[in-house]
């Protein structure tokens, strides 16, 4: 489906084998038809807060969550180890007070 298009556009989830898997089929397939593009909308534990330290404090976060941001980090690793592709990874931002989130342009 993705030959003869210059980019894909990938959004995927919440399934934690979904997420990691996606980021290895896509690397390898999308090289093998020609696609050099790829456009991940993942989530905000691939994110570096505080710099250098990937994810939310874990500590801070429940052990459902705990096991997406894990997916999400581990899936940003295989897009950062890959020269197959052109890629980017859009994260949104991480909630920090659900019961005062408001809309940002950071």
């Amino acid at each position: 489906m993705a030959r003869g298009h210059e980019a894909v556009i990938s959004a995927v989830g919440p399934g934690v084998d979904f997420i990691i898997g996606a980021a290895r089929v896509l690397l390898e397939s999308l090289s093998q038809v020609g696609v050099r593009r790829l456009v991940v909308v993942g989530g905000a534990g691939g994110l570096e807060v505080p710099p250098g330290m990937q994810g939310c404090p874990l500590r801070r976060i429940s052990s459902v969550h705990r096991v997406i941001v894990r997916a999400h980090c581990e899936a940003l690793a295989h897009y950062r180890k890959s020269r197959l592709l052109d890629w980017s990874n859009l994260s949104p931002r991480r909630l920090l007070n659900p019961e005062r989130a408001q809309a940002s342009s950071d």
